[in-house]
């Protein structure tokens, strides 16, 4: 494997540890289907559209291609109402009040459930809003009635704007539909471009806001009777904030409908297109098509974006910043996977888990049902693992989804006796400093915290400390493994037990300079490289009364041209994917002030210079640059680092 492989190879299984993984949760990716009474695993579905679950904790699916309302319970999923026919036989779709199977719906979408666990569905083809009779047990039959909309009597699915109670409304394509806490449900009238508002108890239909502006729609903030919209279809209601949150599909939007004030504003997208970068949340992001939309308990906004985009986002309450947190931008497919490895085809709703911890995502155009794990999947690193009484370690925390509290448990042990947290750390510092007192051979575990939960990590036996009387294992760390011919690289001794030890360092090749008066047998030299290429180091150690083994690192330092300046890594970032096509996620566990940064070529000549912002996962663009290896190096205020891309 060579060099560039290994890297790469390192670089995937690190990132993995970070992210959020997705998983197929209910279908199959060979083929679409209809099922009833079958278990989840082993259901098939034509294009799961929404969710939405009961107060008995049971899940409710529109399957829109199948025309039908699924139930999943307990592992099993059953076909309630609507058809059971496959996608496309004569008489899997129809309006029929009715109970069971006999009851017909139309492209069913949104999907809510109310106070008294009825389900009401968004009937988009039949232009009406259904209602499903609370479900008890699997034995006994559901009925479906409409709520508002075209007349059960007729059979036809009449469109229009009118308000009106019950069966006297109309809608034409009703798409989301979410509630409020005072017994109102708020539908997004897809093709009136409107936002309508229903009473449940009496299917009083009024329009919210928005005006029928014919095929196209429009782009207008400000009050109720002035503001438009264009195809709007996700919509959520947020409680703390009085305020609904729609999906403006046509207009590649999220607006927020103030309740109070009575006002429509733009809250997430600047530019309805296919670019689909992250960044600030009204300046710098562009949507493409978003659709289901939710919210997390810390009040951010989740959203899929589908039709060409393939993606789900994330609107940070804190920040008010946008990133992408899994599918990539105008890359369809259906693979598993961590973070934007996970690829998606046109995802319309979601939901999180009544724990917190779990996203579920209809993949329409895959027929799957996906699930995220929200919870970091935690990963620590230590500067040292076999050390000597006395020494300290520094754990570094390189989780990512968001941490927001950690958790650090040493064992065996008691702290203040066997180890003492140092430099004002404490077992919840994010990278805790540690002295151990006492040897022995200690377990590290690692619990971090986001919104959705937590995470842990724990690595047994992971720190060996003993007294300095043993025999001495060699060791070294440099400062930088990456500069350039002008670069001073700094190594420092590691070596455990190092009484009465001498030293001898070896490069290969040996076309170095040893400076600031170090020699071959300093314990800590400082060297310059010659040339550029790859160097392997080697310290030889040497005890009056062992025989200790040599500490080969074998490439070791990578010498590039002098215009790529590296000095000490700051912190830790990643590139994902990495080789990519020019476009790629920067991924990093804290938050950069003023950041900038260069790219550079294998001659160390800058090609290129990006912005990035305060969050910790945005999309990068360089459609510019040819094929090759590159060198990104990122500065902030106080921070730099630098790390290899390979664009292909």
């Amino acid at each position: 494997m060579n060099r560039i492989l290994q890297l790469l190879f390192v670089s995937l299984i690190t990132l993995s540890s970070f992210a959020q993984t997705t998983t197929v949760w209910s279908g199959d990716k060979t083929t679409t289907g209809n099922s009833n009474n079958v278990a989840l695993a082993s259901a098939k579905w034509a294009q799961p559209h929404s969710m939405c679950t009961d107060a008995l904790g049971n899940i409710w699916v529109s399957d829109d291609a199948n025309h039908c309302i699924k139930l999943i319970k307990a592992g099993t999923v059953y076909t309630r109402v609507g058809s059971q026919f496959a996608p496309g036989t004569a008489g899997a779709y129809g309006y029929t009040n009715a109970y069971s199977s006999s009851a017909l719906f139309n492209t069913p979408r949104g999907i809510v459930c109310d106070a008294s666990n009825n389900i009401y569905v968004c009937d988009w083809n039949n232009n009406a809003i259904r209602k499903i009779d609370a479900f008890t047990t699997i034995g006994n039959a559901q009925g479906v009635t409409t709520l508002c909309g075209a007349p059960a009597t007729t059979g036809i699915a009449l469109s229009g704007t009118t308000d009106g109670t019950g069966t006297n409304a109309r809608f034409y394509h009703p798409s989301g539909i979410c509630k409020d806490n005072s017994g109102n449900f708020y539908v997004t009238d897809e093709d009136n471009h409107m936002i309508r508002k229903i009473v449940i108890a009496t299917g009083a239909v009024t329009t919210l806001c928005g005006t029928a502006s014919g095929v196209n729609g429009g782009l207008v903030d400000g009050n109720y009777a002035t503001a438009k919209f264009k195809s709007p279809r996700g919509i959520t209601f947020i409680s703390s904030e009085n305020a609904l949150y729609v999906s403006d599909f046509g207009n590649g939007r999220i607006r927020k409908i103030d309740l109070t004030a009575q006002t429509v504003t733009v809250w997430v997208g600047g530019t309805n297109g296919f670019q689909g970068s992250d960044g600030h949340r009204i300046n710098a992001v562009n949507l493409r098509a978003p659709e289901g939309i939710t919210y997390d308990l810390s009040g951010n906004l989740l959203f899929v974006s589908s039709l060409n985009a393939h993606t789900l986002r994330r609107c940070e309450k804190a920040t008010n910043n946008v990133f992408t947190f899994a599918g990539v931008h105008q890359t369809p497919g259906n693979t598993d996977g961590v973070y934007t490895t996970a690829l998606f085809n046109a995802p319309t709703g979601l939901m999180l888990s009544t724990d917190n911890t779990t996203l579920y995502v209809c993949d329409n155009g895959n027929g799957l049902i996906r699930a995220i794990d929200m919870r970091p999947v935690v990963d620590f690193t230590s500067n040292y693992t076999a050390l000597a009484t006395g020494a300290i370690a520094t754990m570094k925390d390189t989780s990512l989804s968001m941490v927001s509290s950690w958790a650090w448990t040493i064992t065996p042990g008691t702290v203040n006796i066997d180890f003492t947290y140092q430099a004002a750390t404490s077992a919840t510092s994010k990278n805790p400093q540690i002295k151990f007192n006492n040897p022995g051979t200690y377990t590290v575990k690692l619990d971090a915290t986001n919104t959705y939960g937590t995470g842990t990590k724990t690595r047994t036996g992971y720190i060996v400390v003993s007294n300095a009387s043993g025999a001495p294992t060699a060791d070294f760390v440099a400062d930088k493994v990456l500069g350039n011919t002008s670069s001073t690289f700094t190594f420092t001794n590691q070596t455990t037990n190092n009484a009465t030890c001498s030293y001898s360092w070896v490069f290969n090749p040996s076309t170095i300079s040893y400076l600031n008066t170090t020699t071959q047998n300093s314990t800590n030299p400082q060297v310059r490289f010659s040339n550029t290429g790859f160097y392997s180091v080697t310290l030889n150690v040497t005890h009056p009364s062992f025989t200790v083994t040599p500490k080969v690192k074998t490439n070791y330092i990578q010498v590039t041209g002098v215009g790529i300046q590296t000095i000490k890594n700051d912190f830790t970032f990643g590139i994902f994917p990495n080789p990519n096509h020019g476009t790629f996620t920067f991924v990093t566990s804290e938050s950069l002030k003023n950041a900038s940064a260069s790219v550079m070529n294998i001659q160390g000549q800058e090609v290129a210079n990006i912005s990035l912002n305060e969050s910790n996962e945005q999309t990068i663009q360089l459609p510019s640059l040819s094929n090759g290896v590159y060198f990104i190096k990122v500065m902030s205020a106080d921070k730099i680092a630098t790390q290899r891309i390979v664009i292909q």
